[in-house]
């Protein structure tokens, strides 16, 4: 629906195109004759465009007429989610707000269309009054002639105009209706984001503590709250009826069987017995030691192919959006055994990934909650001893491996260890929600580093085959700016867009943003924010690049031009050289961090008496080095 009213809209900006204008002729007979021919050739087209406009018009109502009825829907699904059903809320919220979001894109062409048609008529209703008071005294019979054509032809333009403008009335109520209605829409949605962003960070629930003691209750609460939910609707068919999360499960479970199945029946026995014949003898141990996480990958990257698949033919949102937070899960998966596979020796593989397991349960009960849009009630109850369950085992994978996997994937079990413990006491004192938000956040950056880590192992792999020596300089070049550039940039990137993604599942992706870039360091010398930290630092990669690949150019040219005294020029330009990058990055750096003018002036005059020294000194080494030749 979105691309035809896209496409209705280009044509539509297409027919109200201005025809050409008269410039200035040599006499006002040329004038009128020029303006007689373009009226004819206008008139010509205005009366096809009249023609075609009417059949557009049309759709464009209807379409509009679509959007009425999307905003009615998705206004009853938001003003009948209670409070207690956050993920419901939140789901319904975000959907006004991007429909909102897409009504100003979308119809934002129509708005500059009705403009544009007022012009036009406002235009040719001041050349019909020019040319019905044209004095004409003095004008020969031809000029009186092209005279009243053009009168004739613009009044007949104009009314064409008019008539087309007229058409679109409808058009215009049914914009304006839609206008108030999600402009309202979106307000409402903007004030449940605000109370369910308050409830996360600030108004507190009971502790689980206070729950406890409470437990009947909670239960029967509980209960009541889910035989209400979840119940199966025999009366009327939803696309979010228990029945779909059912189905639903049932296939993630089904086909999940299935992929493992193919996978572990096709490597445990086509695979492997490839891999014992005397072609493959020297990789067949690794192979064996690897075997199950190889079999782990396949069937995670098989059952996403397959959810991928599923998405896109099913006409279930409801599915749409179980896929998509599946998806999201499987990424988790497929780069935590795609890394092991690359950098962790076969022995210590079944280790490695036993390590992950806490992470990949908290990880799927989350994603779980979000996909049956669990009550925050049920949440509460549940998430605290999930949490504990997980804190638990994760200390027990750390001691029971510590020793027996690479410290690479042992730092980043202390690191997940970590964030279950605050998010164990967080969810203890109240703020469930706000420990739900720190798991998700949490899953999404381990899956960010360990995509990176997997480009990254690649790159040391082809390293290693293809030894620096025997490359030629570009592909040095494109290996180290991929390492040194492109890599940690990554990096730096992945910080912001995990935290990012992970508040956006509340909307607190637009307060996030605001304190990305709101200083920390606010005075009138010096301003500094998360923001420009990352842009500095990646400047610094870029910079550090150009410093050390411009250095090699320099030592490559000089050895081809005058071997004998290429290491001590080098030196001398390559002095220079450091000094011209760096006071660059350190301009750029202090324009960024709005330093104030006076320790502008003060960084540029030293960086200036630096460089003067630098090249007085290179001048007189030159010198040298040409008299001792």
């Amino acid at each position: 629906m979105r691309k035809k009213l896209f496409f209705i809209t280009i044509l539509l900006f297409i027919l109200t195109l201005p025809a050409n204008a008269v410039l200035q002729e040599d006499s006002l007979k040329n004038s009128l004759q020029v303006l007689r021919h373009e009226l004819i050739a206008q008139h010509l087209e205005q009366t096809k465009q009249l023609n075609n406009s009417r059949f557009i018009t049309e759709q464009v109502t209807n379409q509009l007429k679509e959007i009425g009825d999307k905003s009615a829907q998705v206004s009853l699904m938001l003003y009948s989610q209670k409070t207690d059903n956050i993920f419901d809320l939140t789901y319904a919220c975000q959907q006004a707000t991007e429909l909102w979001k897409d009504f100003q894109t979308k119809t934002r062409p129509f708005h500059d269309l009705i403009t544009e048609s007022n012009e036009e008529i406002a235009r040719y209703d001041s050349l019909v009054n020019v040319l019905s008071t044209m004095y004409t005294f003095g004008l020969t019979q031809k000029m009186k002639t092209d005279r009243n054509v053009c009168l004739t032809l613009a009044v007949s333009i104009r009314r064409m105009l008019k008539e087309r403008n007229d058409s679109y009335q409808e058009y215009i109520q049914y914009y304006n209706y839609s206008q108030h209605q999600l402009q309202a829409l979106d307000a409402y949605a903007q004030k449940r984001y605000a109370e369910i962003q308050s409830g996360i960070f600030t108004n507190t629930g009971d502790s689980y503590f206070k729950v406890l003691k409470s437990v009947r209750f909670r239960l029967s609460q509980m209960n009541t709250t889910l035989s209400e939910k979840y119940t199966p609707n025999t009366v009327v068919v939803s696309q979010w009826d228990v029945k779909w999360i059912i189905t639903l499960f049932s296939m993630i479970l089904i086909y999940g069987l299935i992929a493992i199945i193919i996978n572990y029946l096709s490597i445990r026995f086509l695979v492997t017995r490839v891999m014992k014949t005397n072609r493959f003898e020297q990789k067949n141990q690794s192979f064996l030691a690897k075997r199950t996480c190889i079999i782990m990958l396949a069937s995670v990257i098989t059952f996403s192919i397959v959810l991928i698949i599923i998405r896109l033919f099913s006409p279930s949102n409801f599915v749409h959006m179980a896929c998509s937070l599946l998806l999201e899960y499987t990424w988790m998966l497929s780069v935590i055994f795609a890394s092991l596979l690359l950098r962790v020796e076969g022995s210590q593989t079944h280790n490695a990934y036993r390590i992950y397991y806490p992470l990949i349960m908290i990880g799927f009960f989350v994603i779980a909650f979000r996909i049956v849009m669990l009550p925050s009630s049920v949440v509460t109850l549940l998430f605290t001893p999930l949490l504990f369950i997980d804190t638990l085992w994760q200390a027990r994978m750390i001691h029971k491996y510590h020793k027996l996997v690479p410290h690479y994937d042992l730092n980043f079990a202390y690191i997940s260890q970590f964030v279950f413990i605050f998010s164990l006491i967080s969810a203890s004192i109240g703020y469930t929600m706000f420990a739900v938000q720190v798991i998700i956040w949490w899953s999404m950056q381990l899956a960010c580093i360990l995509t990176i880590a997997f480009f990254k192992d690649y790159l040391n792999h082809y390293r290693e085959k293809h030894p620096i020596k025997k490359l030629s300089p570009a592909k040095v070049w494109l290996l180290r700016f991929v390492d040194i550039v492109l890599i940690p940039t990554a990096l730096v990137i992945s910080f912001i867009l995990a935290i990012y993604w992970a508040t956006d599942v509340f909307n607190l992706s637009g307060l996030t943003w605001n304190l990305f870039r709101a200083n920390f360091i606010d005075s009138d010398k010096i301003q500094i924010s998360v923001y420009s930290i990352a842009v500095v630092t990646i400047l610094w990669f870029i910079f550090n690049y150009l410093n050390l690949t411009i250095r090699d150019a320099i030592k490559l040219y000089l050895k081809r031009n005058d071997p004998s005294t290429a290491e001590a020029r080098a030196t001398m330009y390559i002095n220079v050289l450091q000094v011209i990058v760096w006071g660059a990055w350190l301009l750029i750096t202090l324009g960024l961090f709005k330093v104030s003018s006076t320790w502008l002036v003060v960084v540029t005059g030293n960086l200036a008496s630096l460089m003067r020294k630098k090249i007085l000194l290179l001048d007189f080494k030159a010198s040298m080095i040409a008299v001792s030749h």
